[in-house]
């Protein structure tokens, strides 16, 4: 498999835009996720997403959550990016097996000079992070991958 295969992966790509979205990274305390993922879960917004990483967490929220994350942990935030529009990509099943989806992902935007402010992997989902500015673009390069 070569990236032919990937391109071809790639045309089964369907994309789902969520948009006003906010990026914010916290300091990865005890109690942080929970917190968090307390507060999404009371506003029932199934979209909101939480990744953990070594020192941080970081949510993508509405911004109704983000006030109230904020609000809540506000001595525990280390970054926010507000005006960010996100990507959810639904992979087929053979991406999982197919090498090159990523890199061709990130090089192709990156060519267009799209920065990803933060991307996430999962068994049937890439979801990118990119600044709203970009957001036109990105759509437009992402459909030039996926007819």
């Amino acid at each position: 498999m070569g990236m032919q295969e990937a391109i071809k992966v790639l045309k089964k790509i369907k994309i789902k835009i969520r948009e006003p979205v906010v990026e914010i990274t916290l300091k990865r305390n005890p109690g942080t996720i929970n917190k968090v993922t307390d507060i999404i879960r009371g506003n029932e917004n199934l979209q909101d997403m939480v990744v953990t990483g070594e020192k941080g967490v970081t949510a993508i929220l509405s911004p109704e959550n983000a006030a109230s994350v904020e609000r809540e942990l506000k001595n525990d935030v280390v970054a926010k990016n507000a005006n960010t529009s996100q990507f959810i990509l639904a992979m087929p099943e053979e991406a999982q097996k197919t090498p090159g989806i990523i890199y061709f992902l990130t090089k192709t935007l990156a060519e267009k000079e799209i920065n990803i402010i933060d991307m996430f992997a999962c068994y049937s989902d890439v979801v990118l992070l990119v600044s709203t500015k970009d957001r036109e673009e990105t759509v437009k390069t992402l459909n030039r991958i996926t007819p």
